[in-house]
């Protein structure tokens, strides 16, 4: 079946073969459209298209049940007919006119209830289609013949133009291929445009996540987003927005299977941010200052006119002065559905031999109704499944236009080397076709004037699928021996020899021309710039000056005297006043932030007991042995000795032979501390600058009995060495350090205390008046310590004689920020 680059590539081709064709002069007049029949046949429905004279078509089906007739550079009134019977089995029959690379073509495509055959054949006043209905079930239309005159058929040949004119014979129909299916890739299944704010949001909807690459095409400004791996299966290609932002959004297919590219082009009012976002279902394109809810766009549909009573046939006609459509028993379409279409001219017939099969040039996709994007795109009856428009999807090119004239071809990359053509893409079948006349077709197509070099001869025999117009450019060119020249919107083709001599000739005539000059001395004074720096930019091997120039520098005054012919001191007194500007500087601030959080607590207890048995006391044991006893025993686990509370108790009888004393100590502490630090300092871009405060401990060491003194910093230091960017943006190589005497930590066997160090270094990017963390240190140092009495701790209720409890907590945090600001003259 057909792709839908056909059309566009029938049109290209055509314009190709025009100076070959024989039979076609000038002075033809362009055959016009008058109007449309539409009746019942014997097998299905029938279609008769009357005009002044023959028709010269292209035919071809872009899905089951639906086929297209296109009428290259065929007149048919402004704006579009449609017309409905669906008790003929034609859902829809639309005869349009569209204007693709400059040309007026008219269009006729129709819908039918069913996949059908179609045979097309050429009468003495234009042309019939008649329609073979496939068995599609009980369901399916019977017809009753009509009288209708037997025309001739021809074949429904793919990638074929065909000159329709009264037919002798009849073809064999062919009937259509099936459409393969495709696996493993995503698909976009819907395009959402709606209004935010000062933004518009572009919700791409699919089966999956879609991931996007993106750029910008200034003159005008667009900008283009490549879905890679992505089938658009989405009906609509144009999504009118109407924004002061965005005017609308176009999406097709840019790359074919097997690695498929769906193409989303966004024509902007004026330049914008925009962020591509990928989500699980699709994904979301933000462009400019959108707010987080949006509310639709809303997008006029254009309505279907359907039949209302209408008799066995409807004729579509073209009468009036004023060029307006009558259809017979269907209300007429108002004045603003018409598409806008401009003032075509009449040009040449253009007659191909049907024999020469090809296939060229771009597709282009066809206008349709623009649909309310609140919710996916409903498929109309005589559309198929998305399974089945796997090919339209396959073979469908990008939707953007040729550049413009006076962009680039292409666009080098500084680092490979390599060319990246960006032109639309087009498909070429060629064999012997004259350059000359390939050459002019790619001027049609682009827009830009080319002149051809007396020179250039030879011809062209390709195959190309799917290739960037400027690269089939360069390739027609290279394997001819030709090269070309953009002058501005003139493309100048010549052999690559003739350039080359041209080249060099130029270059001696420049070269000469130069000598000739006068010399011209010039004193420049600088300002900002040292006078040697900028002189050592213009002299030595260095281009800038010619080799009779001289530049001398006065250190006194920093000015430089500089001599050269007048053309090169002019660019030269240019470049300085470019050099010499004021450096911007950069006030760069630091703040270290600490923070100490402490927390003790301690729990303790003492106690003792003495117990005193004798004679003395009138407490003897009453046994020969041991008669007197005497016992002392106890438990010291006190808190520390700065326990801040304790209690104490003594018991004993009044004897005095048996005591206990009891202590219990308890002491709990908390603390905070907050300590910052903030360095600043001023600075010129790309200048180091460094400043400290703080104090030198001086250390003693003894050595062979020489006493000899070091000092070590104990300091809060800043270091750092800012670039300014182009964006205004402060690229930033920082060294921030604070270092002090700890001096409760001080070593056994020491003399001096520790020097506790604090220090970040890095590089980064901070926004000018930006303040970003470079750095962070979070400590926590907890202690839970438990002194106890082996064994007699576990006993229940009275363990807790037995043991000590302290509790040590000390969190330490530390935040180094950095704000940066650029000066402001």
């Amino acid at each position: 079946m057909m792709s839908k680059n056909v059309r566009i590539l029938l049109v290209a081709v055509g314009l190709v073969l025009l100076g070959t064709v024989s039979g076609v002069t000038a002075m033809n007049p362009v055959p016009e459209v008058r109007d449309m029949l539409i009746e019942a046949g014997a097998e299905g429905p029938v279609i008769h298209l009357r005009s002044t004279d023959g028709l010269e078509t292209v035919h071809y089906s872009p899905q089951p049940g639906v086929w297209v007739v296109e009428m290259p550079e065929i007149s048919w009134s402004d704006g579009s007919a449609v017309v409905s019977r669906p008790d003929f089995g034609i859902d829809r029959a639309e005869l349009s006119r569209v204007e693709e690379f400059g040309k007026t073509h008219s269009r006729l495509t129709v819908w039918l209830s069913g996949p059908a055959e179609m045979n097309l054949a050429g009468t003495a006043d234009g042309l019939t289609l008649r329609f073979s209905m496939l068995n599609s079930g009980s369901n399916s239309v019977v017809f009753e013949a009509a009288d209708v005159p037997e025309p001739a058929q021809l074949a429904s040949l793919p990638r074929v133009v065909t000159s329709v004119a009264p037919a002798t014979g009849d073809s064999p129909a062919v009937e259509p291929g099936n459409i393969p299916a495709v696996a493993g890739h995503a698909s976009l299944l819907g395009v959402e445009c709606t209004r935010s704010g000062d933004g518009v949001i572009v919700e791409l909807r699919g089966d999956r996540a879609l991931m996007g690459r993106s750029f910008i095409l200034p003159a005008p400004d667009r900008l283009v987003i490549d879905l890679d791996g992505v089938i658009n299966r989405v009906d609509q290609y144009v999504f009118s927005v109407g924004s002061p932002l965005v005017e609308k959004v176009r999406v097709a297919q840019f790359r074919s299977l097997p690695n498929p590219v769906t193409r989303l082009v966004v024509d902007l009012e004026s330049p914008a941010d925009y962020h591509l976002t990928s989500e699980s279902q699709g994904a979301v394109l933000t462009i400019g200052n959108a707010d987080p809810v949006a509310v639709p766009v809303a997008i006029t549909e254009v309505e279907r006119h359907t039949s209302n009573g209408i008799s066995a046939s409807t004729v579509i006609s073209n009468i009036g002065g004023d060029g307006s459509i009558k259809i017979s028993g269907v209300e007429s379409l108002s004045e603003n559905e018409f598409e806008a279409i401009e003032t075509v001219t009449n040009e040449p017939q253009l007659t191909v031999d049907p024999s020469v099969a090809v296939d060229p040039s771009i597709a282009v996709p066809p206008p349709i109704a623009e649909e309310t994007p609140a919710a996916l795109p409903e498929r109309n009856p005589w559309q198929a499944d998305p399974s089945q428009l796997v090919e339209e999807a396959a073979v469908a090119t990008e939707l953007d236009f040729p550049a413009p004239a006076g962009e680039t071809y292409a666009i080098t990359e500084v680092e490979t080397g390599e060319v990246q053509f960006t032109g639309d893409p087009i498909s070429l079948t060629l064999k012997d076709a004259d350059i000359k006349d390939v050459l002019k077709t790619f001027s049609a197509l682009t827009q830009l004037n080319i002149v051809i070099d007396p020179e250039v001869n030879g011809s062209v025999t390709v195959e190309l699928r799917d290739v960037p117009w400027d690269q089939a450019l360069d390739l027609i060119l290279r394997i001819n021996g030709l090269d070309y020249l953009l002058e501005n919107n003139v493309l100048r083709v010549s052999t690559v020899s003739k350039l080359t001599r041209e080249k060099n000739e130029r270059a001696a005539y420049l070269a000469q021309q130069e000598v000739a000059q006068p010399l011209k001395t010039v004193v420049k004074p600088v300002s900002y710039a040292s006078a040697s720096d900028v002189a050592g930019l213009l002299s030595g091997d260095s281009y800038l000056m010619s080799d009779r120039g001289s530049v001398v520098v006065d250190n006194r005054t920093n000015t430089l005297i500089i001599r050269d012919t007048i053309d090169r001191v002019e660019g030269v007194l240019r470049l300085i006043d470019t050099l010499d500007l004021p450096t911007p500087q950069v006030v760069i601030e630091g703040r270290i932030v600490e923070t100490t959080r402490t927390f003790s607590r301690e729990l303790g207890v003492s106690w003792g007991f003495q117990s005193i048995n004798d004679a003395a006391h009138g407490n003897a044991t009453g046994l020969r042995f041991p008669n007197s006893i005497e016992t002392k025993g106890g438990v010291r686990l006190p808190a520390s000795e700065s326990a801040a509370g304790f209690l104490a108790m003594t018991f004993g009888d009044i004897l005095n032979t048996f005591n206990l004393d009891f202590l219990l100590s308890a002491a709990e502490s908390e603390g905070v501390a907050k300590i910052i630090s903030t360095p600043r300092i001023t600075t010129q871009n790309l200048k180091a600058a460094s400043i400290r405060s703080g104090l030198q401990i001086p250390v003693q060491t003894i050595a062979n009995n020489t006493v000899t003194v070091q000092y070590v910093d104990a300091t809060l230091r800043l270091q750092v060495t800012p670039q300014i960017t182009a964006e205004g943006t402060v690229n930033l190589k920082i060294d921030i350090k604070k270092e002090q005497p700890l001096q409760s930590g001080i070593i056994t066997g020491g003399n001096n205390a520790p020097i506790l160090t604090r220090s970040a270094t890095t590089e980064l990017l901070v926004r000018d008046g930006g303040t970003t963390v470079i750095g962070g240190i979070y400590t926590i140092d907890d202690q839970d310590q438990d002194n106890r009495v082996p064994g007699l701790w576990k006993i229940p209720v009275l363990g807790k004689l037995f043991q000590q409890n302290a509790i040590n907590q000390r969190h330490d945090e530390l935040l180094i920020f950095i704000t940066p600001r650029i000066v402001k003259y």
